[in-house]
C-alpha cells in the first residue's frame, strides 16, 4: 500500500511519537480513552487527522503475527477515532479499524457505547449555572459530564467518575432539579455551538461532547440490552402476579447470577460460611415459629414468601429467608401496598443494595437509604433511582431489612454482621436458581 502524502506540519516523528503517545489508552477506560483521543483531535487539522488514520492504514494491520505494542496501540487510537470523530473521518477510520473487533483491551467492545441515564440543572441562588449529565457505557462503567452556562453558553466543559462531583455539589446553597432528557440534547447543542473554542476545556472536550449529545438526542426508552436495565417506568407496578407462586424469567434471573458472580467472586458460593453458623441461625428461625415467641408470626411471613417450610437443609432454609423478597413466591400475608412495594424491587435494585452492602464490609451501617445510595453507586449496573423515588423505593427495602434482622444479617444498631457479609452473596444466588 502507498505510503499517504504528508501534511507539510504533521511529520513521521510527530506520527511515531503520537502512535507511541497512544499506548496510554491501554491504561484507561472507554470514557477517558473517548476524551484521550478528543484532547488529540483538538491539536490536529482535519487534513492531519485523516492524513493520522490513513498512514495506520499503511501499516500492516492484517497481519496479526505483527503483535507488537506499538502496532496494538496504533490499532486502538483508530478505534476510538471511529467512535469519537465528526463524519467523514469517523467512517475513514473503521475501514481501517472496526472497534467491535477489538479484543485488547477488555473494555474496547464499550467504546462508543455511553447513553444517558439522568440529569440535574445545577441552580445557585436562583440561577441555573450548570447541567450535569450522567451516562453508562454497555460494560456499567457510568460517568458525568457537567456543562457549564454562562448566559445560555457553554463556559466549560468538564467529565469525572459517577459520584465526584457529589462533594461539590453538595453546599446548601446549591439546589439540584431533576431535568427530563428529552429535548436536553438539542438545548445543551446549541449552547456549545455559541461557545468560545479557544476555552480549554471546550477545546480538549468538544468533539466527544458532540458524541455525548447525540446519544442525548435519541430517544430515551431505547436502551443497550442489559440483564441489569430496569423498566424505565417505576411507577407502573406488575398488578397480575399469582398469589401462589410468581412467574419468573430464567434468562433473567440468569444474567442477573452471571452479573453478581462477576461483581462478588466465590462469595455467591457460600464457602465463606461454617455449618456450625448456618445451623445456628436455621435452629433460631425454626424456634421461634413452633415456640410462637414474639417474632414468630413475623418469622412465619417470610417462610411463606420464600416457600419455606422448615424441612429444608440449613444453608437453603438460611439462604432463603435472607433472599425472600427477591424471588417472592407468596405475598397473600402483606397488605396490598406492602405487596406493590416488594413487587417494585427488580434485580437492578437488588444486585446494586447487595452487591453494594457486601462491599462495605462488616461494620457498615445498613438503611433503606443506603441501598438506594448503593444502587445509584454500583459501576456493575445502568439503571439509576430517581430522586422523585428514592424515598418509596427506600421504603420497599423496609420488609427485607426487617428480614435480614430477623436471620441475623444485621445486629440490634442496624449494622451488617460479618455473617451477615457472608451470606448476602448466597441468599440471593439462592434467590435467582431454578426452582
Amino acid at each position: 500500500m502507498a505510503e499517504p502524502d504528508v501534511p507539510e506540519t504533521l511529520s513521521e516523528t510527530l506520527f511515531l511519537q503520537i502512535r507511541d503517545d497512544a499506548k496510554e489508552l491501554f491504561d484507561l477506560d472507554p470514557a477517558r480513552a473517548e476524551l484521550w483521543v478528543s484532547g488529540l483531535l483538538a491539536d490536529l487539522s482535519d487534513d492531519q487527522a485523516h492524513w493520522l488514520v490513513n498512514r495506520v492504514a499503511a501499516s500492516p494491520l492484517a497481519d496479526q503475527r505483527d503483535d507488537t505494542p506499538e502496532l496494538n496501540a496504533a490499532r486502538l487510537l483508530v478505534a476510538v477515532l471511529a467512535v469519537v470523530a465528526d463524519e467523514p473521518l469517523a467512517t475513514a477510520a473503521r475501514v481501517v479499524v472496526d472497534p467491535s473487533t477489538l479484543t485488547e483491551p477488555s473494555w474496547a467492545s464499550a467504546l462508543g457505547s455511553a447513553v444517558p441515564v439522568d440529569a440535574v440543572r445545577v441552580v445557585i441562588e436562583g440561577t441555573h449555572t450548570s447541567t450535569v449529565v450522567r451516562f453508562v457505557h454497555n460494560d456499567g462503567l457510568r460517568h458525568l459530564m457537567l456543562i457549564e452556562l454562562f448566559e445560555g453558553i457553554v463556559a466549560d466543559v468538564r467529565y469525572a467518575p459517577d459520584g465526584l462531583f457529589e462533594d461539590e455539589l453538595g453546599d446548601d446553597t446549591v439546589e439540584l432539579l431533576p431535568v427530563d432528557l428529552v429535548g436536553l440534547g438539542a438545548e445543551l447543542a446549541s449552547a456549545l455551538e455559541a461557545a468560545d473554542n479557544e476555552t480549554p476545556s471546550i477545546a480538549l472536550n468538544r468533539i466527544v461532547t458532540r458524541r455525548r449529545l447525540e446519544a442525548l438526542g435519541e430517544d430515551m426508552l431505547v436502551r443497550h440490552a442489559d440483564p441489569t436495565h430496569a423498566d424505565p417506568t417505576r411507577s407502573e407496578l406488575v398488578d397480575d402476579r399469582s398469589s401462589e407462586r410468581f412467574d419468573r424469567d430464567p434468562q433473567d434471573d440468569a444474567a442477573a447470577l452471571s452479573v453478581l458472580k462477576s461483581a462478588l467472586g466465590v462469595r455467591v458460593d457460600g464457602a465463606l460460611l461454617t455449618a456450625s453458623e448456618l445451623a445456628t441461625v436455621a435452629a433460631q428461625l425454626r424456634t421461634s415459629i413452633s415456640s410462637g415467641d414474639d417474632l414468630a408470626a413475623d418469622v412465619e411471613a417470610v417462610f411463606a414468601t420464600a416457600g419455606l417450610t422448615g424441612s429444608e437443609p440449613d444453608e437453603i432454609l438460611v439462604a432463603r429467608f435472607v433472599g425472600a423478597y427477591a424471588a417472592p413466591l407468596r405475598l397473600d400475608l402483606f397488605t396490598a401496598d406492602e405487596q406493590a412495594a416488594i413487587c417494585l424491587l427488580e434485580p437492578a435494585d437488588w444486585l446494586g443494595a447487595v452487591i453494594g452492602t457486601v462491599r462495605g464490609g462488616a461494620g457498615t451501617e445498613v438503611t433503606p437509604q443506603s441501598l438506594v445510595t448503593a444502587i445509584n453507586r454500583c459501576p456493575e449496573i445502568t439503571t439509576t433511582i430517581p430522586k422523585a423515588d428514592a424515598e418509596y423505593v427506600a421504603w420497599s427495602f423496609e420488609l427485607t431489612l426487617h428480614a435480614w434482622s430477623l436471620a441475623g444479617v444485621l445486629d440490634d444498631e442496624g449494622v451488617l454482621t460479618g455473617f451477615g457479609e457472608r451470606i448476602l452473596p448466597v441468599a440471593i444466588h439462592q434467590a435467582w436458581q431454578p426452582r
